[in-house]
């Protein structure tokens, strides 16, 4: 059996085999191995669930009878917690081929395949290209979106092409551009936030973990009710996002940050405490700040607020040392 070429992958695909049985793992990893597979085992789901926080899979194969979850609910869990992405194809594996209703039940979990044994190994590597060429080619789509999927919002490429067009519109009609950044009050990766932008690749960004993304669409959805259409908004990383306000001076801009801890606060109690750090471009042909400071200035606010003492929401304006 060939191995896949260079132009069939983009690259060596990564398969994440889920089986408490060994034999069945080896199985499957004779198959793939020699045709440009790297494979990867966990035995239970937990195992499963940790390892797809380390590591993106290209395919995953999930036993159906795990020793700790059934391996449908494992399936509904990967999707619903955003483990993986939806490009992502699992396949469920069975011992024999299971009767109609049962199969229903796998793929209604997520499953986009059922593979029964014994294996058949070229229809299955063939099988194998077809769909991880086509998440690969989704997955670099993806990566070369200006978008964050999640939210909607700018990813990081996509805030420093925008804040750059709107610096550019501020010089040249002598208009005012403010930026504001928001994020949670206590978090360690703050200090890293600014370093992270700054030391970026400008194609690809610089490398997020794992956020946790349904606190960043509740956020992302707070923020999307207290600000104008014409602003832009993007998401810097874990529950950290910068809305860059166009025609808005520092006084506009701290009314915003008023009206985003008073959206937080309506909220919920159980909300947790914000800070938000700014700053404004009052006349851009006047200032000669280049765009990234911007940014860099408003994330200084933010972390200053951080580091102020006493309790709940904070916002600070950007002041020179």
């Amino acid at each position: 059996m060939n191995p896949p070429s260079q132009t069939e992958l983009q690259r060596t695909p990564l398969a994440i085999v889920v089986d408490d049985q060994e034999w069945t793992a080896r199985s499957l990893e004779s198959i793939l191995s020699p045709a440009g597979f790297a494979v990867l085992k966990a035995y239970t789901g937990r195992q499963a669930l940790e390892l797809v926080q380390r590591v993106k899979p290209d395919v995953l194969f999930v036993d159906v009878d795990l020793p700790d979850v059934d391996g449908r609910e494992l399936c509904r869990n990967l999707i619903s917690q955003g483990s993986i992405r939806a490009s992502t194809p699992i396949l469920a594996l069975c011992t024999t081929r299971p009767p109609r209703e049962q199969r229903l039940e796998i793929l209604r979990s997520g499953a986009w395949d059922i593979v029964s044994l014994p294996l058949d190994p070229e229809e299955l590597v063939l099988r194998l290209n077809a769909l991880v060429r086509a998440k690969q080619e989704v997955d670099d789509a993806v990566d070369r979106s200006l978008l964050d999927l999640e939210t909607g919002f700018y990813n990081v490429k996509g805030l420093m092409r925008r804040l750059s067009e709107l610096t550019a519109e501020a010089r040249r009609y002598t208009r005012p551009l403010a930026c504001v950044v928001v994020g949670p009050r206590d978090d360690a990766r703050t200090q890293s936030i600014l370093r992270e932008i700054l030391a970026m690749d400008p194609a690809t960004g610089p490398a997020r973990e794992p956020d946790d993304a349904r606190a960043n669409l509740s956020i992302a959805e707070s923020l999307s009710r207290v600000t104008r259409t014409s602003d832009a908004k993007g998401l810097l990383g874990e529950q950290h996002f910068v809305i860059l306000a166009p025609d808005t001076d520092l006084n506009g801009a701290f009314r915003m940050a008023e009206r985003v801890l008073e959206r937080y606060g309506a909220e919920g109690e159980e909300q947790t405490p914000v800070c938000v750090g700014l700053y404004a471009l009052e006349n851009g042909q006047e200032d000669p700040l280049r765009p990234g400071d911007l940014l860099t200035r408003a994330t200084t606010a933010f972390r200053r607020a951080q580091h102020r003492g006493g309790e709940g929401n904070r916002i600070e304006l950007f002041r020179e040392d």
